[in-house]
C-alpha cells in the first residue's frame, strides 16, 4: 500500500505489502535488496515523526524570560568588565608643577596599577603613590633610588654610589645638595622634574613601597601631547670627574 503525501515524499508500508518475487535481471550479490527493487520505494524508511508546535502562549511566555536573561547577562559582564578595569587603570588630573617640563598642570594621565606585579620598580619610572601624610592625596614623581642605592645631590647633580648620573629627560635648574641617603628595602627615592619646586624625597625622605599605585602609562589630555608615556634610565658614569 502507498502513501502519497503533500510534500510528494513516498511512503510504503512493508508490513502489508506482498511478497514478490525478485525479478529475474537482479542477481546474488548485487546488494540490492527486496524494497529498493520495489518502484517508488524507499528504502529502510520510517514512518513521519509528528513534532510539536509549541502554542502561541508558550511562546510568548518564554519570550520574556529570554530578554530578561540577556538583560541580566549583559548586566554582570559589563560589571565585570568594569571592575576589572578599575583594579588595572586609572585616570588622573596632573594639579601643580613639579613635574614640569615633563608633565604639565591639567594634563591627563593613565596609570597602569598591575604594571609591579611582575618587576620591581627602576630608576627613571614615573610612579603615581599615595602622599606619605596620609590623607592629603595622591603624587605623582620620578623614581631615582631604588633598594641598594645611596644617592647624594650635590649642587643639583644626581650621585648614586658616589657616581654621578646623567638624566635622559629635561630638567629645571636647581642647586641644593641632599643626602647621602642610603635607599632600604621596600623603600624608593623619588624626585619631580621640576627639582627648584618640588616636595619629594629630598624633603620628606624616603617612600614605602607599600603606598606605590602604578605606573604612570598613557598621557591622554591635552590631544595635542597623547601618547605612551617613556621610562627612560639614568645613565650612571663609570668615573668621577675631577674637580
Amino acid at each position: 500500500m502507498v502513501a502519497k503525501f503533500a510534500s510528494d515524499t513516498l511512503v510504503v508500508d512493508v508490513r502489508r505489502q506482498p511478497r514478490r518475487a525478485v525479478p529475474q535481471s537482479l542477481t546474488a550479490g548485487t546488494g540490492v535488496n527486496q524494497a529498493a527493487a520495489v518502484p517508488g520505494t524507499v528504502p529502510g524508511a520510517t514512518p513521519p515523526v509528528a513534532i510539536p508546535i509549541p502554542s502561541g502562549s508558550a511562546a510568548s511566555e518564554e519570550s520574556p524570560r529570554k530578554l530578561w536573561r540577556e538583560i541580566l547577562e549583559t548586566s554582570i559582564l559589563t560589571i565585570a568588565v568594569f571592575a576589572l578595569a578599575r583594579m588595572s587603570v586609572q585616570s588622573y588630573r596632573i594639579a601643580g608643577t613639579s613635574m614640569e617640563p615633563n608633565f604639565t598642570e591639567r594634563e591627563f594621565v593613565i596609570v597602569n596599577k598591575l604594571a609591579y606585579l611582575t618587576r620591581e620598580p627602576r630608576r627613571g619610572d614615573v610612579i603615581v603613590f599615595q602622599h606619605p601624610d596620609a590623607g592629603t592625596g595622591d603624587l605623582i614623581k620620578r623614581i631615582i633610588g631604588v633598594p641598594g642605592d645611596t644617592v647624594e645631590i650635590r649642587r643639583g647633580q644626581v650621585y648614586i654610589n658616589g657616581l654621578p648620573t646623567t638624566e635622559p629627560w629635561p630638567l629645571i635648574e636647581y642647586e641644593y645638595d641632599a643626602g647621602p641617603v642610603l635607599v632600604g628595602m621596600d623603600k624608593l627615592f623619588v624626585l619631580g622634574d621640576n627639582r627648584a619646586d618640588s616636595r619629594d624625597s629630598h624633603v620628606w625622605g624616603l617612600l614605602d613601597r607599600e603606598t606605590l599605585i602604578g605606573q604612570a602609562w598613557l598621557t591622554v589630555w591635552p590631544l595635542g601631547e597623547t601618547g605612551v608615556i617613556q621610562h627612560e634610565q639614568p645613565a650612571i658614569q663609570l668615573t668621577v670627574p675631577s674637580s
